[in-house]
């Protein structure tokens, strides 16, 4: 039998929802979540260096898993709570602790950072 051992690492992705600007241009959603733990990226084929008309309802799908996969109607606590909160209460007891967050967007983690007044 064997035993489960502790993760050091837990890996998670936040799928956003489509912007304003790309609503307005018909664009199409290209990652979905399927549940708590799995996503599948539709990827358009555009290969040779420009669209192929021909072959635009063609997709390249990939499946990805995760430890957690939060979907575009998640909430920033929720992600929170089952990602950083636990580093948190580690870090409080003594132990090492690091969060890395990544952001493509003007809400990446640092543009967040930036906005938050200094404590002194």
């Amino acid at each position: 039998m064997t035993t489960a051992k502790p993760q050091n690492i837990t890996v998670a992705v936040r799928v956003r929802p489509l912007t304003k600007l790309e609503l307005q241009r018909h664009s199409f959603v290209t990652v979905e979540t399927v549940d708590e733990t799995h996503v599948v990226v539709k990827d358009p084929d555009d290969k040779m260096g420009g669209i192929d008309y021909l072959r635009l309802d063609k997709f390249k799908t990939k499946h990805y898993c995760f430890d957690h996969v939060f979907g575009a109607e998640s909430v920033q606590t929720e992600v929170y709570e089952k990602t950083a909160r636990p580093l948190v209460r580690k870090a409080v007891q003594g132990y090492n602790a690091c969060c890395f967050a990544y952001g493509a967007s003007a809400r990446s983690p640092l543009a967040i950072l930036r906005r938050c007044p200094r404590v002194r």
